[in-house]
């Protein structure tokens, strides 16, 4: 048998090293390519970050936003070389905007005229990965003409108070500088509250967006809400509400009952658990104290998913203020210098219907030797909000439908009611409206829509006007008067443009349209229906985007 010498040990040997260079390899290729995909995968959320950022700051369709929020102190070309940390500790940047694993900030900037949204996004704060810079430029909207008097479903420009058991479907708002709004009763606002005073709940009712607010937040109603709170202020959470979002607050957050946040919470003071119930389900950072009445046994972390600490706040964009008269109203009243046709009643014998077209009132009269059409007014052409050129308007002194019917026919019908207007006091069919047809009204003197004004099936919008705009310049001096009320079991498709007077929704069947005065209530249990194109309402002027709302006009 001949020697060996070895030979299989070396082949064997060779092949196994040949088999684990290939298992090294393979291995190695498999661990650059995890790191690859979560390379990948940290820099899409970075970057999902900062678009989300952009989110943030847009809003809804950008109307929070004023040329006031802009800071001119940097340049475009100066922030396109910051990085995550020059940008993330900015003064003037957003609070961290995004959750989570993720964070992102915005900065309002204005270069000469132009302003722009700057965001960036990161991951575990800059250490997995980094969005490229977003540029957003943007059109506020002031170039065009007035902005639609009808853009939120309630505006109350000194305070909103809603406690009826209806639904309100759009935003609900305050304008002048520490202007409140209070939520009791059923009523649940499926849209942002934004007050630039405080904001109280109390009862079933609900917010299903944000609570933005520049004074203190108090929640006592102990239902769900779809959004959170930011605000100047501080938060009270007194019962167990349940909020999809965080809390964000300038000052003081105190957790008095076992309300629960689904998200992050900063404060810049303290934050007290007072209620072994309450929790946060992402992080709790808070620049001053955090307390924790029951720390003899519970720990201060358990409150919150994402960890407790210590740290700087950001502050809170205020809720801007803004004038509540946003047409110059006393203004385009002054323009209707045609003489006045007197006081006209409609509903009484023999007079029990009218016709109402852009040229004429009309009413049949029925006495046994007349039968036949009169006229009751006619118009005289004149400059109106929101119409080109000069259109028929008719001037009356007091102007009253008790029972019968008052149809708008023939077009756009716009009338000057120097005195008080009162529709739907008695029975028959009330204001009516035909398809195609719309009406403006702008009255002196106080307003009262009542039961037989009934109009749930007319459009909000006709051909992108208000079918039903109401402008009243009544002053009220009194919380206890109200320039324009409407009550009973009406249901009003109206848009009330009132800036001077306190505005009071008191009827059963609610409001389909929108509400502006100095002050709103609304007590019925119909609530208010709003429609969005309400908002889109041009009145006419040039330049901007053409109407005056804003825009975004590019992104990089």
């Amino acid at each position: 048998m001949k020697n060996q010498n070895g030979a299989a040990l070396v082949v064997v040997l060779s092949m196994l090293a040949m088999s684990l260079i290939l298992g090294l390899s393979g291995m190695q290729s498999s661990l650059i390519d995890e790191r690859l995909a979560g390379n990948y995968r940290a820099a899409s959320l970075a970057q999902m970050g900062a678009e989300r950022a952009v989110a943030e700051a847009w809003g809804e369709g950008g109307n929070l936003l004023s040329s006031d929020d802009f800071g001119d102190v940097l340049s475009l070309s100066a922030l396109s070389g910051y990085t995550w940390q020059n940008f993330s500790n900015l003064v003037g940047v957003s609070p961290d905007a995004c959750e989570g694993e993720i964070n992102c900030h915005f900065y309002l900037l204005k270069e000469e005229e132009n302003f722009y949204i700057v965001t960036m996004g990161a991951v575990d704060y800059g250490r997995a990965a980094v969005s490229e810079i977003i540029f957003v430029k943007i059109d506020l909207g002031g170039g065009g003409g007035p902005e639609s008097p009808f853009s939120d479903g309630v505006v109350g420009c000194e305070g909103v108070v809603v406690n009826g058991g209806g639904n309100i479907d759009s935003r609900v708002r305050t304008l002048s500088e520490n202007a409140d709004v209070s939520l009791t009763g059923g009523t649940y606002v499926e849209g942002d509250v934004l007050a630039t005073g405080a904001v109280y709940t109390s009862g079933s009712g609900g917010v299903g967006g944000d609570i933005r607010a520049n004074n203190d937040v108090l929640v006592n109603a102990s239902v769900a809400y779809g959004g959170g709170v930011f605000t100047k202020g501080n938060v009270f959470l007194n019962n167990t509400a349940q909020f999809s979002g965080g809390v964000n607050a300038d000052g003081n957050v105190e957790f008095n009952n076992g309300a629960t946040l689904g998200g992050n919470l900063s404060a810049g003071g303290d934050v007290t658990f007072a209620n072994t119930g309450a929790y946060v389900e992402g992080s709790v950072k808070a620049a001053g104290n955090i307390y924790n009445n029951y720390d003899s046994w519970k720990e201060t972390s358990s409150f919150a998913g994402g960890g407790v600490s210590s740290g700087t706040h950001s502050a809170v964009s205020p809720v801007p203020t803004s004038e509540c008269d946003a047409v110059s109203l006393p203004t385009v009243i002054e323009q209707f210098s045609m003489p006045s046709n007197g006081n006209i009643t409609v509903g009484n014998w023999p007079r029990v219907n009218a016709t109402v077209t852009p040229d004429k009132i009309t009413s049949f009269d029925q006495t046994w030797n007349v039968q036949e059409d009169v006229v009751l007014a006619e118009s005289v052409n004149s400059s109106v909000l929101g119409f080109e050129g000069e259109v028929p308007v008719i001037r009356t002194g007091d102007l009253t439908l008790t029972n019968g019917e008052m149809n708008v026919s023939g077009g756009d019908v716009v009338l000057f009611v120097n005195g008080n207007l009162t529709l739907g006091s008695g029975g028959g069919l009330g204001l009516t409206i035909d398809s195609g047809s719309t009406l403006t009204i702008f009255v002196t003197g106080t307003t009262h829509i009542l039961s037989s004004t009934q109009m749930s099936s007319i459009p909000q919008v006709t051909n992108g006007r208000p079918t039903f705009s109401l402008y009243s310049t009544k002053e009220d001096i009194l919380p206890s008067q109200s320039g324009v009320t409407i009550s009973g079991s009406a249901r009003a498709a109206a848009n009330v443009y009132a800036p001077f007077a306190n505005v009071k929704v008191t009827a059963g069947g609610g409001l389909n349209g929108s509400a502006r005065g100095k002050t709103v209530e609304v007590s019925g249990g119909g609530g208010i229906t709003y429609d969005e194109a309400l908002g889109e309402v041009d009145l006419g002027g040039g330049g901007g985007n053409g109407n005056g709302m804003p825009s975004i006009e590019s992104w990089k």
